[in-house]
């Protein structure tokens, strides 16, 4: 269990020719979220649909030692339907994400069905609470890199409308970020049982360090912006976020 491993096996396609119109700051973020509303639709009935199977699957592992292959199938469907709408938002692709849940040929996507499930960590939702504990150090790591891709793909804009090139940094950042989302998912439903891999790629070491330290520096903003607001009133449970109070 608390053996490391690399995994999904993610490999996007870079975005050679980049949209210019895309890049400008904020406007064309602002476009792609618009866009992308009726997606999110789909894609959180598909999610909430995902969760049902995965609790029915927990049963499956606990008392026959078996991966319910429909259950492996679709949620690793979701996983490529979600990569494509991170790819898109990011600019890693300017292709709109469409209603499928194929990779389009964007990128690809792999993960073994696992064979020998551990039971004990399949008991329903207390295998799911001891999960999520253990990968509470990886979702720390995880927002600092997301944090660090999300500040290289700010700084990006001027490259991509001055240049036409969307910056490989950038691209690898995102890339590594989207691979580490999809592993704590992966290692939430089950499909793997071994703890998964910090590793990111390391090219362009010096501006990549300077990005997570930046990284770093912003999720203790964020971390703190939210501790003062915490208070019983303001927290809202259903959703896990905080509000202003009226």
């Amino acid at each position: 269990m608390f053996k490391i491993e690399l995994y999904p096996a993610f490999s996007p396609k870079p975005n050679k020719n980049p949209n210019r119109f895309y890049a400008i700051p904020l406007l064309g973020a602002l476009i792609k979220a618009v866009a992308i509303v009726p997606i999110g639709i789909e894609l959180f009935l598909l999610i909430a649909f995902g969760l049902i199977l995965s609790l029915i699957n927990s049963f499956s592992v606990l008392f026959s030692g078996k991966f319910w292959k429909f259950c492996y199938d679709f949620n690793l469907k979701i996983m490529s339907f979600s990569t494509k709408v991170i790819l898109y938002m990011t600019g890693v692709t300017d292709e709109y994400p469409g209603f499928t849940m194929a990779p389009s040929g964007l990128f690809s996507l792999e993960i073994a069905m696992p064979t020998k499930p551990l039971r004990w960590l399949a008991f329903p939702l207390l295998g799911g609470i001891v999960k999520l504990i253990l990968l509470i150090p990886f979702s720390i790591y995880y927002r600092v890199i997301n944090s660090a891709g999300g500040i290289a793909l700010f700084g990006s804009w001027p490259k991509v409308i001055l240049q036409g090139k969307y910056p490989e940094t950038t691209f690898e950042l995102v890339s590594d970020s989207t691979r580490l989302l999809l592993a704590s998912v992966s290692y939430s439903l089950g499909f793997k049982d071994t703890y998964p891999s910090f590793k990111i790629s390391m090219n362009h070491k010096n501006l990549k360090i300077f990005l997570i330290v930046l990284g770093v520096i912003l999720s203790l903003l964020s971390y703190s912006s939210n501790k003062t607001t915490k208070t019983p009133s303001q927290y809202n449970f259903n959703t896990g976020n905080y509000y202003a109070p009226k």
